[in-house]
């Protein structure tokens, strides 16, 4: 087994790696839907996710991370509304069929000594953290998480200037899935103001966006904690 398994530390579970590339016809899945609450300037939502019948809560939350790049130390998974997060203990135990989780995203000012709680990087990232100077264009991966009665929807924008708002990759997005609705950008759990640059925010090659349903107040959110300074 896994020797970080149990805690939910670590690199992601050997399972999880092979049930993001393979999906084998003949296991059996279970579907859990997590729901996100209402906060200013974002509806409330859910996502349908599918996992292996074998997965665990802390296989939930590597998926959420790895998929939708929601970082793992700052995801607070709870029963209900109203409910405390659960613990470590209560996390390592299988997921329920149809099961219904609710899901909170620490600020990180809660989350500030959590290195899970950093956006995830994928390899490409990671290369481009070792350079010595930014690039002058980066590629985003915009996902419309899955949600009951809709699969996920993926799209990939290149070359995208560093200058470029965040309103502009927005309109690109919903013109690309076709949606008229108000929609807003969230980035590891963040919340994105349209009037923010790529550069601004410190968005890097690779880096995942999700598309939530936008209410009144998204124009007024501040720039985010990550954004850079410099």
């Amino acid at each position: 087994p896994h020797p970080d398994r149990a805690s939910g530390k670590g690199s992601a579970p050997p399972s999880m790696r092979l049930g993001t590339i393979f999906s084998w016809p003949w296991r059996s899945r279970t579907n859990v839907t997590v729901c996100r609450p209402e906060q200013f300037g974002v509806q409330k939502d859910e996502m349908q996710i599918s996992l292996p019948s074998t997965a665990t809560l802390i296989d939930l939350q590597w998926h959420l991370q790895e998929r939708y790049g929601l970082p793992r130390g700052k995801q607070m998974l709870s029963l209900g509304p109203d409910c405390k997060a659960l613990n470590p203990e209560e996390l390592s135990r299988r997921c329920k069929s149809d099961e219904v989780l609710f899901l909170y995203m620490k600020t990180m000012d809660e989350a500030e000594n959590n290195e899970d709680a950093k956006p995830a990087t994928t390899s490409s990232e990671s290369n481009f953290k070792g350079q010595a100077h930014c690039p002058a264009e980066v590629s985003l991966r915009i996902v419309l998480p899955a949600a009951p009665g809709t699969d996920m929807k993926t799209w990939r924008v290149e070359q995208l200037q560093m200058d470029t708002r965040l309103d502009q990759v927005l309109a690109m997005a919903c013109s690309t899935f076709a949606y008229c609705k108000p929609f807003c950008l969230e980035h590891a759990g963040e919340v994105l103001p349209g009037w923010c640059t790529i550069e601004a925010v410190g968005l890097d090659i690779g880096s995942t966006l999700l598309l939530r349903r936008a209410s009144p107040g998204t124009e007024s959110f501040p720039a985010p904690r990550f954004t850079s300074r410099g």
